[in-house]
């Protein structure tokens, strides 16, 4: 669904734009509650940052999960490693949805990943060839990291042939303990990342 672009501003650290989505006919047959869900993009320097807030606007509490869909390009998905994740457990997604631990303090890649790691650290560090990229979070106590590889990556109609070799998905995600929010109450997570 669109958002609703409400505003963009010029500050010391760069330029933020501001979209809102709020619920109306078309979210209630997803989701029956009334919210409204704020995302604002900073970009400025050598940094992005991308916050997201959600306020309860009905009249009885409601509970939900998300993550920031963060696709990063990268220059060929077997050079590259993502550190901070050791000796975190995970839910691997990918086949039987197995807990497991991460032994590796580097997670590299070399088939299909797809994995939600609670209670993630606040930092992690995606090492790419061409550059590193700081990635840190406040608000969001879990970590997606997905490549869908060649088989699940030539199904995808968003994803050009061999498109998986270029790409990596590093989210910021709420997921092991959904947010509950009373009415009026509102709730927000941050992603920041850095080269």
């Amino acid at each position: 669904m669109e958002w609703v672009f409400v505003k963009a501003e010029e500050g010391a650290s760069g330029v933020t734009a501001t979209f809102q989505r709020r619920d109306d006919q078309a979210t209630r047959r997803i989701w029956p509650h009334a919210f409204l869900a704020r995302l604002e993009v900073m970009v400025g320097g050598q940094h992005l940052v991308v916050s997201l807030s959600v306020t309860n606007m009905d009249q009885a509490p409601f509970s939900f999960t998300g993550a920031l869909h963060t696709y990063l390009a990268v220059s060929d998905i077997q050079e590259v490693f993502i550190e901070g994740l050791g000796g975190r457990a995970y839910l691997d997604t990918v086949g039987s949805r197995t807990e497991r631990i991460q032994p590796e303090e580097k997670l590299a890649f070399g088939s299909e990943v797809d994995r939600i790691y609670f209670n993630a650290p606040p930092e992690v560090w995606l090492r790419d060839r061409q550059r590193q990229i700081n990635i840190t979070t406040q608000g969001f106590p879990d970590v997606v990291v997905w490549n869908p590889w060649a088989e699940l990556g030539a199904t995808l109609a968003d994803v050009e042939p061999d498109g998986y070799r270029r790409m990596v998905c590093i989210e910021a995600a709420v997921i092991g303990r959904p947010v509950v929010l009373a009415p009026s109450e509102s709730w927000s997570g941050t992603q920041k990342l850095s080269v």
